[in-house]
């Protein structure tokens, strides 16, 4: 049956990745960033195959050969060790050990539950779609983690844009999605908790962010002092993630490695910026269930940033807890350009901030591997 069989980057792939994401850009960057506020309401599906076109075949983070290995050489016997919520297990076992297939239901319904969450929140599809693609397609096709992300972002927009008059069905649907979210991967329980959490504290108020951020350091050691109490759990599951994490290493970088880590978190904190200014400039005129968006992003933000301070050799903490916004936070940026609160020129500089990050990681791939 018809599979993937790239085991690693090679000259061939890097340049197919090349390809198909300029490809991507040139064909809609005009339309929908350039002309984006011209209301083009109808779904635009050649815009939406080629984005999953490009979420399921394009293998630029090297995760992507990785979770390969994990599909071909998954151990079905009693007893053994693979690494995955157990759920994986049965979807390896459904697909046949075939990795395309794989790819299409875990990323194919990441991608379904994404589109729920932009339909949800009323956004212009195509806008959104493009923006998720152009800024956060690495971010979006390069970990399982990202159907969690997507289900806890639907469950989200159940307590923040409820159905009228279906008080316990907008609960149930929530928690359902939340529950779904944890076990796709259990790390996204942090960003459910955020969720639940935040929306209904003001931390979106400037004075608390800035306290928030005097008493980061303090937090960051309140949190390393007490990692051990993981093990305290009593479960051998999320010890042994910790570990794991705590492990991971990034190790010393070169010039690429460290010019790529900027322009990477960069993809984040310019349209975090950006949405702060406008958000505290037209808070008037931003919808409540905006605003509770951005208390979970900047609520989530802070988190990752926390964990810096924490002197741990990983740094995994910070990007995996980081990148847990990239949903939310494509759906508060499209949704302050296309209403007319975020000016366009703030726009694209997000837009093209995430492009040269891709950029960049592709031309770092295509000199190391020409």
């Amino acid at each position: 049956m018809l599979d993937f069989t790239w085991t690693d980057h090679s000259l061939v792939n890097v340049l197919y990745c090349v390809l198909i994401y300029a490809v991507f850009i040139l064909s809609y960057y005009n339309r929908y960033v350039t002309r984006g506020l011209i209301k083009d309401t109808k779904t635009n599906y050649f815009l939406l195959f080629a984005a999953f076109f490009l979420i399921i075949t394009a293998c630029i983070d090297g995760d992507w050969f990785n979770y390969r290995e994990l599909v071909m050489y998954y151990d079905f016997s009693e007893g053994a060790h693979n690494h995955g919520e157990p759920i994986y297990g049965y979807i390896i076992k459904f697909v046949n050990q075939n990795y395309l297939l794989f790819r299409l239901v875990v990323w194919g319904v990441a991608f379904v539950l994404t589109l729920i969450s932009f339909k949800r929140f009323d956004l212009n599809i195509n806008i959104a779609v493009f923006f998720l693609i152009a800024v956060f397609l690495v971010k979006f096709n390069y970990a399982r983690a990202t159907l969690g992300m997507a289900s806890c972002c639907v469950g989200l927009s159940y307590l923040l844009k409820p159905r009228r008059g279906l008080l316990i069905m907008n609960v149930l649907l929530a928690a359902l999605f939340f529950w779904g979210a944890y076990e796709f991967h259990h790390s996204v329980l942090i960003l459910v908790i955020l969720c639940v959490a935040t929306i209904y504290l003001p931390v979106d108020k400037p004075i608390i962010v800035i306290a928030l951020l005097l008493v980061m350091p303090f937090l960051a050691a309140l949190l390393k002092d007490n990692l051990i109490l993981v093990d305290q759990l009593e479960n051998e599951y999320i010890s042994d993630r910790l570990e794991h994490y705590l492990d991971r290493s990034t190790g010393p970088s070169n010039i690429f490695g460290i010019l790529g880590g900027v322009i990477s978190y960069g993809v984040f904190v310019v349209p975090i910026f950006l949405d702060t200014i406008t958000i505290v400039r037209k808070r008037k005129q931003v919808p409540v269930s905006m605003v509770k968006l951005y208390r979970v992003i900047i609520s989530a933000s802070i988190l990752a940033l926390s964990f810096s301070f924490m002197g741990l050799e990983s740094s995994v903490f910070v990007y995996r807890i980081l990148f847990m916004t990239f949903i939310p936070l494509t759906i508060l940026t499209v949704y302050l350009y296309e209403n007319g609160l975020m000016p366009k020129k703030w726009y694209s500089y997000s837009v093209l901030w995430g492009i040269f990050a891709i950029s960049f990681k592709l031309f770092h791939l295509f000199w190391e591997y020409r």
